[in-house]
């Protein structure tokens, strides 16, 4: 997914003929929450994005999101050879999402509203730690030193959404949403799935470097 975005990109770029021009850039910040799907669970950070205007219709964007630490219920079954018993545990999960992607505008308005489909490919990079909660743990069995420590982890995934957008003064407002799916294979290598689906909305400003309204 990410090379086939690479290539739309640069493929848009050629056809426009256009030369670098500072005016189409843009940079935006905004509010981010994610919903996860299969672990009902969610997390609300922030997102700060670089775009780059390639014509009238696309417009490619690089982003980083972060977002606050979010916990999920687990357990660690313990055996020690004679009998075997569950130990509830809470596992404090930390990513980060670097993105590339781009906006294809459906309906533009320089003046009013404008709708936009986001496209994009992102690598989540992320961490996790466990501890034990609830019933107490008898003296001895503690969760293991490789289960209670921070495990790092990463994950690839393709989304896509619809977004509004509006100018006000020399800024513009914007909101979108959409869904990310995760991806087993990226190019000819299969890759392991850390990350489930889930739902993604983020609110924000965007400052356009050309004209108001016309990024």
């Amino acid at each position: 997914m990410k090379k086939i975005l690479f290539l739309f990109v640069a493929f848009t770029a050629i056809e426009s003929k256009a030369q670098f021009s500072v005016s189409n850039l843009s940079v935006g910040v905004s509010g981010n929450y994610m919903s996860f799907i299969k672990i009902k669970n969610s997390s609300v950070g922030a997102k700060a994005d670089i775009g780059y205007q390639l014509n009238d219709v696309v417009t490619a964007h690089v982003s980083y999101t972060y977002t606050g630490p979010f916990k999920t219920a687990s357990q660690y079954v313990y055996n020690n050879g004679s009998f075997g018993y569950r130990i509830p545990t809470e596992v404090t999960n930390k990513i980060s999402i670097l993105s590339i992607g781009v906006d294809y505008s459906i309906k533009s308005n320089p003046e009013g509203i404008s709708f936009y489909v986001p496209i994009t490919a992102s690598l989540i990079l992320g961490n996790n730690s466990a501890k034990a909660t609830g019933a107490s743990i008898p003296a001895g069995n503690e969760l293991p030193e490789s289960y209670a420590r921070a495990e790092k982890y990463k994950s690839y995934m393709i989304g896509a959404g619809i977004g509004v957008k509006y100018p006000v003064g020399p800024v513009q407002l914007f909101a979108d949403g959409g869904i990310a799916f995760p991806a087993n294979k990226v190019g000819e290598t299969e890759v392991d799935v850390n990350v489930s689906s889930y739902l993604v909305a983020n609110v924000g400003i965007r400052i356009p470097f050309g004209t108001p309204g016309n990024e």
